[in-house]
């Protein structure tokens, strides 16, 4: 859903000098890893769009997200506030498929941007179950409404020091 850029960018640098997982599998902190569930374990599909604000330090961006959920695949794309390209991820439970706009930094690794957005969504015990060399509450605290689809969300990463804040609107249930 969501995330992404400058902020995203600037907290999820610090992934850049790390070698990366597995395919499928996601560095959440130093030596914690995150198996990325598949689509379908989210347990509906969902089209929704998002204004998220991401904070790292005192830089702040705020994008567009647009999230497609299937059984079969999650569809992320971000853009900012002149309609730009920032990125598009696609899982299908197998392979995650990025394209990022050049001037992204190379330490912002989509499969992060997708694990956040997963974190945030996904049930909480299905996320709990796929991180190994950690506990989900020392790495991030997640705050969301009743239904964070229909309303607000946030996640803070202790680890890597960045926050988002997601609105959410559901365009198609």
């Amino acid at each position: 859903m969501k995330i992404s850029a400058a902020l995203l960018l600037l907290s999820l640098a610090a992934c850049s000098t790390v070698p990366a997982p597995p395919p499928g599998t996601v560095m959440v902190a130093p030596g914690a890893l995150f198996a990325l569930p598949p689509p379908a374990a989210l347990g509906r599909d969902i089209e929704a769009v998002q204004l998220v604000n991401a904070r790292h330090g005192a830089d702040s961006f705020t994008f567009e997200g647009h999230l497609s959920v299937t059984r079969e695949r999650v569809l992320l794309a971000g853009t900012d506030g002149f309609g730009q390209r920032l990125m598009q991820i696609t899982w299908d439970g197998k392979t995650v498929t990025a394209q990022k706009a050049s001037f992204l930094p190379d330490g912002l690794r989509p499969e992060n941007v997708l694990a956040d957005v997963m974190m945030i969504y996904w049930p909480e015990a299905e996320i709990r179950n796929r991180i190994s060399g950690a506990a989900l509450q020392d790495l991030v605290t997640i705050e969301r409404d009743d239904d964070p689809w229909r309303g607000h969300a946030h996640l803070t990463n202790r680890v890597w020091d960045y926050e988002i804040d997601v609105q959410s609107s559901v365009v198609a249930p």
